[in-house]
């Protein structure tokens, strides 16, 4: 650590209050009150969705945010979103709180410590992985061990270089925030651009094409059907199963996979894999599709996947893939969909999508089509990536580098 720089625990420089809950008894009062949605990347306060609740006034009073304080998200997320980012309050308002899924932290001596930079040490605990080391997520919900949180050590350059830090950090983060937004434009702008192509293709109206509902389209032996309701725990050396929180990469491998008690899938026959079938999520994020690879022939699906084999005789499963995430089909599916905390879409209406099917003889040359036009895609998906990527490095360089007193002229130059 740089010379003259200190450390203290976070529980010496702080106090802390756990959050509003509904008020049962009067006199009650309305609180604008900060949740962890309103909380975004990089510890980002957004005033968008705030809620509004009635609580005791007794309660608001002891809980009332002032500008300065930190909201820390300390419970929530799930297995794969830990939770630990905070924002600093920065509003005169008086009629502001936060949940009971968040914290307060107020500093007990600002003569010693800057709110601002106390917010770039939290979120680099956040961004560098040191909450998600200290928190649980046995029932679903990520939970910090609060006490262990606060038992973490706060550098602390003297005051004014700590101010200093902040202002080089905020302008370095505003550029890299620039950066990435522009990165991430364009990488929206090539997905549509080939939503785009694709849909053209399977537009309506094309001489020659007919227009099938998807039931009319797959093999005899594919149900079109739920995968298994209740898979249960991971089993070593079990059965693969697909979920759809496998799904987004054009082929699904054995890799990665979840196993469990082939006793689980009796009485799911209709959905065991053959391994080429095409995986349609209906549950999550509807639309989804991928396929699976020769190496799944016998493996099974959750609840939130219908596979898809289509008779060979009429649509090369190849362009299958590309019907199913094209445009008109896409837009079918979103149609479909309906749920608000778990979005989903009836297997009635999937069995019902129409698809316009071009003659089998042309099919060859519009995959050859479809997939130069998905490698070009995937290549500037890659090219933006990467940029998002390498500005997400520098971020997290520059922020440890500056926790660690290790700034120099030579990285703003």
């Amino acid at each position: 650590m740089k010379a003259g720089w200190r450390t203290a625990k976070l529980e010496d420089l702080a106090s802390f209050r756990s959050g509003l809950w509904i008020g049962k008894k009067g006199p009650l009062r309305t609180a604008k009150v900060i949740r962890n949605t309103n909380i975004r990347r990089y510890g980002e306060l957004s005033l968008d969705d705030i809620a509004e609740i009635q609580v005791e006034e007794k309660q608001l009073e002891s809980r009332r945010l002032q500008f300065g304080d930190i909201v820390l998200e300390r419970s929530g997320g799930g297995p794969k979103q830990p939770v630990g980012r905070a924002v600093c309050f920065e509003l005169d308002a008086d009629d502001y709180s936060f949940s009971n899924f968040t914290s307060n932290i107020r500093i007990n001596n600002p003569k010693q410590l800057h709110f601002r930079f106390l917010h770039l040490v939290l979120n680099w605990w956040y961004e560098s992985g040191v909450t998600e080391k200290i928190q649980s997520n046995s029932t679903g919900i990520r939970n910090l061990d609060f006490n262990a949180y606060k038992a973490l050590p706060v550098p602390l350059p003297p005051l004014e270089e700590q101010r200093r830090i902040v202002a080089i950090l905020d302008e370095a983060f505003e550029g890299l925030s620039r950066a990435r937004a522009n990165a991430e434009a364009n990488l929206q702008s090539a997905r549509e651009l080939f939503e785009s192509y694709s849909g053209a293709v399977f537009s309506e109206g094309r001489h020659g094409w007919k227009s099938y509902q998807l039931e009319a389209l797959v093999d005899p032996d594919c149900s079109l059907s739920y995968g298994i309701v209740q898979p249960g725990d991971e089993v070593a050396s079990g059965l693969p199963i697909v979920r759809p929180t496998d799904l987004g990469h054009r082929t699904i491998s054995l890799n990665g996979l979840k196993r469990i008690d082939p006793a689980r899938a009796s009485g799911y026959a209709r959905t065991e894999l053959k391994g080429g079938d095409l995986l349609l999520c209906v549950r999550g994020t509807t639309g989804v599709v991928s396929m699976a690879a020769p190496e799944l022939r016998g493996a099974n699906v959750t609840r939130g996947i219908v596979p898809i084999r289509f008779k060979a005789d009429i649509v090369d499963q190849r362009l299958g893939y590309f019907m199913l995430r094209s445009l008109p089909v896409q837009t079918q599916i979103r149609a479909g969909t309906y749920g608000a905390a778990l979005m989903q879409i009836n297997i009635r209406d999937v069995r019902k999508i129409a698809i316009n099917v071009p003659p089998r003889q042309q099919q060859a040359i519009l995959i050859n089509q479809l997939e130069r036009a998905e490698n070009d895609f995937i290549q500037l998906e890659k090219l933006y990536s990467h940029k998002i990527r390498d500005v997400e490095q520098l971020r997290q360089s520059l922020l440890q580098k500056a926790l660690a007193g290790e700034l120099t002229v030579r990285e703003f130059a």
